[in-house]
């Protein structure tokens, strides 16, 4: 989907998406809404990036649930296993 489809569908000026780009590169990718860091996806189509940007679709939902406020929820990232760390409890004697 090229930039002013996407502006359309997001019901926002193709200016305001061009900021955004433009603050997402600030942000190392991304768009900070409602505060809370939302991935800033996209493609420069054409020789060196030089050409259209276009936009996922599904990139697209997902900005407008953020939009909305409905963020996903947070994964946890899973606990390391300890369980191949033996040591006698108490104080060494030595």
């Amino acid at each position: 989907m090229n930039l002013r489809e996407a502006a359309a569908y997001l019901e926002i000026a193709p200016k305001t998406l061009y900021k955004w780009k433009r603050q997402a590169r600030q942000n190392n990718g991304f768009l900070i809404i409602h505060g809370k860091a939302v991935p800033f996806h996209y493609r420069q189509t054409g020789a060196a990036g030089q050409g259209r940007i276009m936009f996922e679709t599904e990139w697209l939902d997902e900005l407008k649930r953020a939009m909305e406020g409905n963020f996903p929820p947070q994964r946890k990232a899973p606990r390391p296993s300890l369980s191949q760390i033996h040591v006698e409890l108490g104080i060494p004697q030595g």
